[in-house]
């Protein structure tokens, strides 16, 4: 092991920080309005004012909403699978640092269904509350349907974009903590928590950077926005990038300080009002 494996792996979570960013990217964020959600919406809406020409407006309605439904699950179930693969990898990576040997991939199918139903049902609701109004005598280009400059209407972006963010880092690091408790039980290994240190990070991940825990013990975390006090694995919030590393203390030789202070660092200077960006972002500031 000629260069420190805790090492290589803080710096491989710097690289998953960008890695989850950039799955937020191709689904769509306020930043990104070309990514597949927003997309896929902008051409549904375009539909949906063209069905003003079609004899029955009803039922061409019927056939936007449903054209929009089957792109959004065959696109989410792309991004799903490369979030799942995403999280292998980056298992197998982190334990070829310590020459460790990574078992089968991990496939995780009921949860990922579970996320794809629970995106696609955001979806239903939209569509069914729009066909609705639409029965009751709305045109399918109302403004309450799909927007103006000022409102969203009832298709909203948002409502898929956050949960889409949610599910793909949560697979992704529920694939790299099966992966990696099934590669290397009992040899004492515990997790830590990688932030990339930019003017992004928020302060739940400042505060929780660095913060080492058993493979199956929780994250205690203190600081906005966050899901929960305690937790497994990252997302800890809508659009966290955070990573999770592969941590031995027998390689420690003041990373874990180093993070801390630069961490400590960044909190400190946003109290006082700065806000220093870092680029390009790392571990230590």
């Amino acid at each position: 092991m000629a260069v420190n494996p805790l090492l290589q792996a803080i710096r491989s979570g710097v690289r998953a920080n960008e890695s989850i960013g950039a799955m937020f990217a191709t689904l769509g964020t306020g930043e990104h309005t070309r990514g597949i959600i927003p997309s896929i919406y902008r051409s549904g809406k375009a539909s949906l004012i063209a069905t003003l020409e079609s004899p029955n407006p009803e039922d061409s309605a019927r056939a936007a909403f449903a054209s929009m439904r089957r792109e959004l699950d065959s696109e989410l179930r792309s991004l799903i699978s490369n979030a799942e693969a995403f999280g292998n990898d980056e298992a197998a990576r982190q334990l070829s640092y310590y020459e460790i040997a990574a078992g089968s991939a991990i496939t995780l199918s009921t949860q990922s269904q579970d996320a794809l139903d629970a995106l696609l049902s955001r979806f239903d609701a939209q569509s069914a509350s729009a066909m609705g109004l639409i029965a009751a005598g709305l045109q399918p280009n109302d403004p309450m349907i799909i927007g103006d400059d000022d409102r969203a209407g009832i298709l909203r972006t948002g409502d898929l974009l956050g949960a889409g963010a949610f599910w793909l880092a949560f697979l992704a690091w529920s694939s790299w903590g099966l992966l990696i408790t099934r590669s290397a039980p009992g040899m004492g290994f515990q997790k830590q928590v990688v932030a990339a240190l930019d003017n992004r990070t928020t302060d739940c991940c400042l505060r929780a950077h660095g913060q080492i825990q058993p493979l199956d013990g929780l994250f205690e975390l203190t600081g906005e926005p966050r899901y929960a006090s305690k937790m497994d694995w990252t997302p800890f919030h809508f659009y966290c990038r955070s990573a999770v590393v592969l941590y031995s203390s027998a390689f420690d030789d003041g990373l874990t300080e180093r993070m801390r202070a630069a961490a400590d660092l960044v909190l400190s200077e946003r109290a006082s009002g700065i806000w220093r960006d870092r680029d390009p972002a790392d571990a230590f500031g």
